[in-house]
């Protein structure tokens, strides 16, 4: 286990690591029956810990030659013996899914009874669903959504099943299109809301388009809050999304660039950005940025493996700032391809209030190898 700046925390001399409770982490040592846990602080100080924790961890036993899959306490003891193909994780609610065979999965409780059906598969989501297959009585799979307690919202009369975010799912019946459906959390009385086909969906927003084009034949798109509430309506070449935000491309005539508009639930936040290509990259709303149209010839031929890149920061202030290549050499000199390897490094450069540091560009073989910023100083000015 490492930080992101990828220094070592936990040395790699362990069978596995699990979370534990907060700030904690489970460390297990062993093989199969011989495997054991003990609990440490993010400091690696060993935590005392009650050997009466009641909560299973999976284990893999290859002792018939075969793996299998099992359970046990924290005190070392096997509470469910090794017979199962897999063995996932128990829920806050003490379910498991453990599979039988090929396309038999079920879910079971700590005591080892099962509490479902067999489903030909199951596809955890986040919020307790899932999307169960079962095998209808004509032989046909179909698809539906259960819910924390192992109860339908959603029966299982679909051909196919996306999920989309949250309580969204995307569903399709005997080959029609696909539509969202917005289904309720603790009960199976009724489906909330029916929306249209998303196609896009992150942390609070969702993106659904249209049907028909737009006069100058562009595609249509609504980004809507999670609770179905319209956020606007932009005209695009395509649009995808990513930790909360919503990226759409515009083209632009004559050009490689595309314009891309930047949304979240609360809006735009920037209509303006022109880029090849535009990625979230982490949860603090980091963006990279490439743009290869600002090469001469001269500079195509010499690298033909490099591209110009615009990096921009998005914070959470919703300040933008693009280095292209140009001032990057202008700050860090430009490299010297008579050397293999070549790390630039940028400390302490403040921008808008936010600074970034380490800043590293590697060239090898006279090519961009990669870049990365290594630490991302989070404070954010007001």
């Amino acid at each position: 286990m490492c930080t992101l700046n990828g220094v070592p925390v936990v040395e790699p001399k362990y069978s596995y690591i699990e979370p534990y409770d907060d700030d904690q982490l489970l460390l297990f040592t062993g093989e199969s029956e011989t495997l054991s846990a003990s609990v440490f602080d993010l400091n690696l100080q060993k935590v005392k810990t009650d050997i009466s924790d009641t909560r299973l961890f999976p284990f893999d036993d290859f002792r018939s030659g075969d793996r299998l899959c099992g359970y046990k306490r924290l005190s070392g003891e096997v509470a469910i013996k090794p017979v199962y193909k897999e063995a996932g994780k128990f829920s806050s609610r003490g379910f498991a899914i453990v599979t039988l065979g090929e396309n038999q999965h079920v879910y079971i409780d700590q005591d080892n009874r099962r509490v479902s059906q067999v489903f030909s598969g199951i596809k955890d989501c986040e919020n307790g669903f899932a999307i169960v297959t079962v095998r209808a009585s004509e032989g046909k799979l179909r698809k539906g959504v259960i819910n924390s307690q192992l109860r339908f919202v959603l029966e299982p009369t679909f051909e196919d099943i996306v999920h989309v975010y949250g309580n969204h799912f995307s569903v399709q019946e005997r080959n029609e299109e696909y539509k969202t459906i917005v289904v309720p959390a603790n009960t199976a009385s009724k489906v909330l809301e029916t929306l249209r086909a998303p196609v896009a969906g992150s942390s609070n927003v969702l993106v659904v388009s249209h049907a028909s084009k737009s006069p100058s034949g562009n595609s249509v798109y609504s980004v809507l809050r999670e609770d179905g509430a319209p956020v606007v309506e932009l005209e695009g070449e395509s649009v995808w999304s990513a930790f909360g935000l919503v990226l759409l491309s515009q083209k632009i005539p004559g050009c490689r660039d595309r314009k891309f508009v930047i949304v979240d639930e609360g809006g735009i936040i920037n209509d303006g950005i022109n880029a090849t290509r535009l990625e979230v990259v982490s949860p603090d709303r980091l963006l990279k940025a490439e743009d290869d149209t600002n090469w001469s010839a001269a500079d195509w031929q010499r690298f033909p493996a490099m591209r110009s890149l615009l990096l921009g920061v998005l914070l959470r202030n919703y300040d933008l700032i693009g280095m292209r290549r140009e001032e990057i050499h202008a700050l860090l000199g430009k490299p010297d391809h008579s050397r293999l390897n070549e790390t630039y490094s940028l400390n302490g450069n403040t921008m808008c209030g936010n600074s970034i540091r380490n800043l590293q560009f590697e060239y090898q073989n006279d090519r961009l190898n990669r870049w990365r910023i290594a630490d991302l100083d989070r404070r954010v000015a007001g």
